[in-house]
């Protein structure tokens, strides 16, 4: 549990595991040409985000997902810096985790076109983690929408390896708030 003066902020406890369908590869060339053209980069509710914030610099995974124009899939490339590298050289489960997350809400922001001055939360991730990156190592970052009810929007995200074997998975429920 995280909590703060004693508010709980986040919980997490192992689930039993992800029923999700990956889609087919896309080829870094593909992921590197769509990154950054999501509709969310017009006007980014959290341009400071660790993930996928543009105004951050250095500092950040720096991950900008983007439509692919034949398919209900974003895409981008992450490669990971060595700075992120935990000390048996790999870069740690959290981030992988943290790689996952951005993607799904933009990718279901767009696909359900969220109105002007709505925003999306992060309400629930659930993750498959098979393996993690090398720092260094060229991944290919795949998210897609997987439905909607009322305010609550659904996606599913995955980390591709240089290989293009699925290092983790995840599916995720965000919920949309308005901006005030």
């Amino acid at each position: 549990m995280l909590e703060d003066g004693g508010a709980l902020l986040a919980e997490a406890r192992p689930a039993a595991a992800v029923e999700l369908t990956v889609p087919g590869p896309v080829t870094p060339e593909r992921a590197r040409a769509a990154a950054g053209g999501a509709s969310y980069y017009d006007d980014p509710w959290f341009p400071g985000c660790f993930v996928c914030g543009p105004a951050r610099q250095g500092d950040g995974l720096r991950i900008f997902p983007g439509p692919l124009a034949d398919r209900s899939l974003w895409a981008a490339t992450w490669t990971p810096e060595p700075w992120l590298a935990g000390a048996d050289g790999r870069i740690p489960a959290e981030m992988v985790w943290a790689a996952l997350d951005c993607p799904t809400g933009i990718a279901a922001g767009d696909a359900y076109r969220l109105a002007s001055g709505t925003a999306a939360v992060l309400g629930r991730m659930t993750v498959s983690l098979a393996g993690t990156p090398k720092p260094g190592e060229e991944c290919v970052l795949v998210a897609w929408p997987t439905g909607r009810d009322g305010r609550k929007l659904g996606a599913g995200s995955a980390l591709l390896g240089s290989t293009g074997d699925v290092l983790a998975a995840a599916r995720a429920v965000w919920v949309t708030i308005p901006r005030s």
